[in-house]
Order: C-alpha cells, then structure tokens, then sequence
C-alpha cells in the first residue's frame, strides 16, 4: 500500500481512513444517494466551508499531498464498487452521486489529519457520515467526539428517498 511507514501521516489516523473507506463500498446505493442529496440541500452545518478550507490547508502543510491522493482514488474506487450503474442514472442522481463522493473525500481526509484541526471542523468534515458509518468504530479517540462517543447535534435523520430503489 502506498501509506506505509515512510508516509509522513500518523499510522492509527490512516487505518480510520483506509478503514472507512473500505465501509464505504458497503453502502448501499440508496444511502450514497441519500448524503449525496443532503449536500445539495443548503449547508445545514454552516462551517463545513470554513473546515474544508482549514482541511486543505493542514494537508498542504503538512505536505500530504500524496497520501491525500492516494485517499481520494481509493474513495473513487469505493464509489465505482458501490454504484457501478450511477452513469446510466437520472442527472439528479448523478449530481448526488458526485456530491457524495466529495463529501466522502473530505470526510476521509478529515480522518487521516484528525489529530491536527478542531474538533468542531473534524466533525463538520465527517457529519455527513456520522450516523452510517459512527467514527468511534473507525478508531476515533473519543476526545474528538461529543461527550457519549456521537455527535448528536450535527446528526440528521439519513433516510432514503421514498422513492429510491429497493435492495435485492
């Protein structure tokens, strides 16, 4: 794997990444779509903007380049697992497809340099995924979490559409 020991980004901080990434094929197309859709909606978080930016800047400080690289292909790959038929979709679900998709590479990357933002921009970056994939099984030290290991303020309700297509 590329992340190995001579990357510069902390080893238990990569596992999360890498670990929440591999859940992330998991997921069913209904629940991709579902956060993919919730990130179009007006941004119920109001500084997910201020922590994407201070996400960017700790990786470019930090010079993980790289490594962030690596997170958002295995992130693309993921996706193409999990919705292998997204391009033939309505263009309302591609657009949430995509959404999704970014929202996961912030999330990922938030994981990888948890140690290094605040605890409030780490879980702005990771509340779109909060409720389907809870952080403190990822290995999340729960100093970053709200008191009982969620993150009751930032969680909304993740259920797919009425209309959305039913697992085999």
């Amino acid at each position: 794997m590329f992340l190995d020991d001579t990357s510069l980004a902390d080893g238990a901080a990569v596992c999360s990444a890498t670990t929440f990434i591999d859940h992330l094929a998991d997921l069913p197309p209904a629940v991709w779509l579902a956060i993919g859709r919730s990130e179009i909606a007006p941004d119920a978080h109001g500084n997910y903007a201020t922590a994407s930016a201070l996400l960017d800047a700790t990786l470019a400080d930090q010079r993980l380049d790289a490594e962030a690289w690596h997170l958002r292909d295995l992130v693309d790959s993921a996706a193409q697992y999990a919705l292998p038929s997204t391009m033939r979709a309505p263009r309302k679900e591609r657009q949430a497809v995509i959404s999704a998709c970014a929202l996961a590479e912030r999330a990922a990357l938030a994981l990888l340099v948890r140690g290094s933002i605040g605890r409030q921009d780490f879980a702005a970056l990771y509340a779109p995924f909060a409720q389907v994939l809870p952080p403190h099984v990822l290995g999340v030290p729960p100093q970053l979490l709200d008191g009982g290991g969620t993150w009751s303020a930032l969680q909304q309700p993740l259920t797919p559409p009425a209309n959305a297509p039913r697992e085999a």
